[in-house]
């Protein structure tokens, strides 16, 4: 029994030692000051606020950018669709901003183009998303912006499928369109197979090597199809839906979660937004709605948490091809309130966070740029989905909009 106790007490010693050294080798970062950033207080986020003279910050921050990303902290922040939906509205109405880009599945926005109607975000976004009361009042705004001289545009640029209850559609959509070119669904097996197995996250998993080649087989005999004349747009759109076939399973076949899935993602959707803005959007200025997390540019940015130097986002891609005309906006919080109106997710002591709230500011926004003190000193934040990482956030993003309390599936603002 007493060798018993010598053991454990010899190896709590040495976790101990352990602990300490991870302690020395990883020192707490010293709080950044936020007092040398320039901030800009926002007096509102509601989306349906007429005066907007606390926005005006922005006409300097993008002059000369032709592409603004908007990020989302986590996909169930309310305030953030908000308050995007105010700076699109802005970014339109003031700075000439026509397009706006989601990432959301593309080929059902391409489907659904001509159909902007009250039930278009349905169609053509994700759920949380398209349930938004905000997005509700972004897609008004949409409507009534076709009346304008500057129309606004909308598609998806990410490679996935909204799947749901769309499969039956899918497969009409695609047979109707098979049958004008003189074909048939059924000539095309395992096409149809892969349409009827969207969901299916297990079909995808065990495909095999001979799978690959007889999609490969069947995808260019459908492409081919779409490219004989004559040729129109729907033609082009079928051409690039049943070419994304390959990616989607190469996409479904990697590991989920792992990095290499995340890369794959963010560099088609990197291509497809590519293909947009130099061809059918060529000259307008666009706005990008999407995560933080593929928003975020130098993941190797990241201090501490190497798991977290895992993929190239779609956002570096952007900075790299398109570079100053590029500007990123990501969003964070102090605290998360939920459906039961509870305080969760607190941001702690030491990060940016929790210095703006000591600062009692509601909403602010700082620019990066605007700081000529901490350029290389990295700092706390929780900007990337509520964890709190400390990295060299500014050369991750461009700007922060800060919201100090996040109501997730609330539509109170004020």
């Amino acid at each position: 029994m007493l060798n018993l106790i010598k053991k454990i007490a010899v190896l709590l010693v040495i976790i101990l030692i352990y602990c300490l050294c991870v302690w020395n080798l990883f020192p707490a970062p010293e709080p950044i000051s936020v007092s040398t950033f320039k901030i800009d207080n926002i007096v509102s986020i509601s989306c349906t606020d007429t005066i907007t003279t606390d926005l005006l910050f922005l006409e300097k921050v993008l002059k000369g950018k032709s592409i603004v990303l908007l990020g989302e902290d986590i996909h169930d922040n309310e305030r953030a669709f908000s308050a995007k939906t105010r700076i699109i509205k802005y970014l339109h109405e003031k700075m000439g901003y026509s397009v706006l880009l989601f990432e959301s599945p593309r080929f059902e926005s391409e489907w659904h183009q001509n159909e902007l109607d009250s039930n278009y975000f349905q169609k053509t976004l994700w759920e949380f998303w398209a349930n938004s009361p905000s997005c509700k009042t972004l897609l008004d705004y949409i409507q009534q912006s076709q009346k304008s001289s500057k129309p606004i545009k909308t598609r998806g640029f990410d490679l996935q499928f909204l799947g749901n209850n769309n499969i039956k559609q899918y497969i009409e959509l695609t047979d109707t369109y098979l049958q004008k070119k003189g074909s048939s669904l059924s000539h095309y097996p395992v096409t149809k197979k892969m349409i009827q197995n969207i969901n299916s996250y297990r079909y995808w998993v065990f495909l095999q090597d001979d799978d690959f080649d007889s999609i490969q087989n069947e995808i260019s005999s459908l492409v081919e199809m779409c490219h004989k004349p004559p040729f129109n747009n729907q033609d082009t759109v079928f051409a690039n839906y049943f070419a994304n076939f390959m990616n989607y399973a190469r996409f479904n076949k990697m590991q989920w979660g792992s990095n290499e899935r995340f890369q794959f993602r963010d560099s088609v959707m990197a291509s497809y937004f590519s293909d947009m803005y130099t061809s059918i959007y060529a000259g307008e200025k666009v706005v990008v709605w999407l995560a933080n997390l593929h928003a975020l540019h130098d993941d190797t940015q990241y201090v501490e948490n190497a798991k977290m130097n895992h993929f190239k986002t779609f956002g570096e891609r952007l900075k790299e091809g398109y570079k100053d005309k590029v500007y990123t906006i990501c969003f964070t919080s102090y605290c998360n309130v939920n459906k039961n109106n509870r305080v969760i997710n607190k941001a702690t002591p030491a990060t940016f966070e929790y210095q703006m709230h000591q600062l009692n500011y509601r909403y602010a926004f700082v620019d990066f740029h605007n700081d000529t003190v901490n350029s290389d000193i990295p700092f706390r934040m929780r900007a990337n989905q509520n964890l709190i990482l400390n990295a060299n956030w500014k050369k991750m993003c461009d700007g922060i909009f800060y919201i100090d309390t996040v109501m997730q599936n609330s539509h109170e603002y004020n």
